[in-house]
């Protein structure tokens, strides 16, 4: 027996990897506690972290969406297995219990919101498929429903010689090969699409496994299937082939709920707090979202233009990024594009009215606008006296902790605004790349040459050697690649007579992911005639010394242990 995966999915779902496990001499007949109990902690965990409007836009639900829509499935109608799973839950259902390697690769679904399934073996013919059905597709009674349904064409499915054992790919399974208490042998998938990766898939799929081991007893084997890998022996001889055991995994590594689901005394409470303050806001007449209010000033240039004998009027507006409340006074830091930057909110400057809503209604995290003067104070702290203030933005969560900023990577790449507010090194790294680009450019402009624009979108994937993504034009009825490099279409360009062109561009590879590897990334690229690869070599070392140069303001460059001196 085999599981065969029809390369023609590979072609319209490409990145899809498969997980296949194999749990044979289990005992599904027992109720374990300990499993309910699993499942009802992943259901009021998902409750806590979904909101209904977010279920739909989650990164791992939306490829699921998408390639339901590939085959004319409506999402509105037929959802993979994973959202319905959370649509019932958020909506209120409860998910009861069925029986113990069915709750297992539920509470898997739940915890990384991936598609997981599962067959008795002992009621599949022949070999599996997964494939796309065509016109002759036998008709299957589907769970839970007393009439057939026969797939249709384009369907993506799973079958063996008797039939389909599950229509719309992850939707609904067959009556036949449902997992029941009885089952002694199960035929489980996991099934992942970008932005899904690999890893967090073997995670997922280890971590099953040993749920498995540990309350049914038996063995169980694992194997991943990919564009390279399509098919597999499962059983030989009437045996069951063996594969990768489970391994020790980090199970909370890589949750999407782990990042989700904080205590609910810290952040629920809190958001809680915030939108009661809103409420209260508005039952004053204030607006706590208003309409644009003219800022005159910035944070640095307050800093770099104060004078101890002439304070100056300003108009501030920045991001509150600490408070500290000393009886009738109160000492912030607002944040803005250029700098932090203290102010002094006095009850006496200020008015009792309008401390009292500084006091009570200003939060860290909210926007606000500000007006006064600038003074030192005893400390040498550059400051500005608040003469009145304007709520410009409710802030309706709090920022992660101060004193640490925020250190969990998994939150810093998924949510880099969070880290652009906490972390100043962050920050200036955004800054710090822009300016090299815009040097990159003046650079070339200043050497007489043109920029240009090329297609993102290629019939061909040329000018390099990568996988490229697939994308489908409509209009057209074909497949394009993203762009894997510009050369081709700037050398056409060159014998078009422009003789120095260049691009800054995004280019796409489909190789893998990381934190030092985005297969969305940018790149430069520029050509000239009339010289060769001597001049060239000269030509980039001065690009590089003059982009250096003009962003450091030092030609003598760290970095780690070394440093790098760009002016040899």
């Amino acid at each position: 027996m085999k599981f065969i995966i029809d390369p023609r999915i590979f072609k319209k779902y490409s990145g899809l990897t498969i997980a296949v496990i194999v749990a044979h001499d289990i005992d599904n007949a027992q109720v374990n506690r300990g499993v309910i109990t699993l499942l009802e902690e992943m259901h009021e965990q998902v409750s806590r972290a979904l909101l209904p409007e977010e279920i739909s836009k989650h990164s791992h639900i939306i490829p699921w969406r998408n390639a339901y829509t590939k085959f004319s499935a409506k999402p509105k109608k037929y959802l993979s297995s994973v959202e319905n799973l959370v649509q019932r839950i958020v909506r209120g259902d409860t998910i009861q219990p069925i029986n113990t390697v069915v709750d297992l690769y539920n509470v898997i679904s739940l915890k990384y919101l991936i598609p997981a399934g599962g067959e008795d073996f002992a009621e599949i013919n022949g070999d599996i498929h997964l494939t796309i059905a065509g016109d002759n597709e036998q008709a299957i009674y589907l769970l839970g429903e007393k009439e057939p349904r026969t797939p249709k064409p384009g369907e993506v499915f799973y079958k063996d010689e008797q039939g389909a054992i599950c229509r719309r790919w992850n939707w609904k399974e067959a009556e036949r090969t449902k997992i029941t208490k009885k089952t002694k042998n199960a035929f489980l998938v996991l099934e992942a699409l970008p932005p899904v990766n690999r890893e967090l898939l073997e995670t997922a799929t280890h971590e099953l496994g040993l749920l498995i081991e540990n309350y049914c007893g038996g063995s169980v084997s694992i194997v991943f299937l990919d564009e390279q890998h399509s098919s597999i022996q499962l059983k030989k001889n009437g045996q069951f082939v063996t594969f990768d055991s489970p391994l020790k995994v980090d199970t909370e590594k890589f949750s999407p709920l782990s990042m989700l689901v904080q205590p609910e005394e810290h952040v629920s409470q809190e958001y809680k707090i915030r939108i009661e303050k809103v409420k209260k806001l508005r039952d004053m007449g204030i607006e706590p979202w208003p309409a644009a209010k003219k800022v005159g000033n910035t944070c640095k240039q307050v800093i770099n233009e104060f004078d101890i004998q002439d304070s100056s009027n300003y108009t501030l507006a920045g991001r509150v990024m600490s408070i500290r409340e000393h009886g009738k006074t109160i000492f912030a830091h607002i944040q803005d594009r250029t700098s932090r930057f203290q102010l002094y909110v006095k009850k006496d400057d200020l008015g009792k009215e309008q401390f009292d809503i500084f006091k009570k209604y200003i939060d860290v995290g909210d926007i606000i606008w500000v007006a006064g003067t600038s003074f030192k104070t005893k400390m040498g702290e550059i400051t500005l006296k608040v003469a009145t203030f304007t709520l410009l933005s409710k802030c309706l969560h709090p920022l992660p902790e101060k004193f640490h900023g925020l250190t969990d990577v998994e939150i810093k790449y998924r949510q880099r605004y969070l880290d652009l507010i906490i972390n100043p090194e962050s920050r200036q790294k955004f800054i710090l790349r822009s300016s090299i680009i815009k040097e990159l450019r003046a650079f070339l402009d200043r050497h007489d040459f043109l920029e240009v624009e090329t297609p993102m979108l290629h019939p061909i994937a040329g000018g390099a050697a990568a996988r490229p993504f697939i994308t489908h034009h409509n209009a057209l009825n074909s497949d394009f690649y993203l762009r894997i490099a510009p050369e081709l279409y700037l050398k056409r360009l060159v014998v078009g007579g422009l003789e120095r062109v260049y691009e800054v561009n995004r280019n796409f590879r489909n190789e893998g992911i990381s934190t030092r590897h985005n297969p969305e990334f940018t790149m430069a690229e520029f050509y000239m005639v009339h010289h060769d690869y001597h001049f060239i070599m000269t030509f980039v070392e001065d690009l590089l010394r003059t982009i250096v140069k003009n962003t450091l303001k030092n030609l003598q460059v760290s970095f780690g242990e070394h440093t790098i001196d760009f002016s040899l």
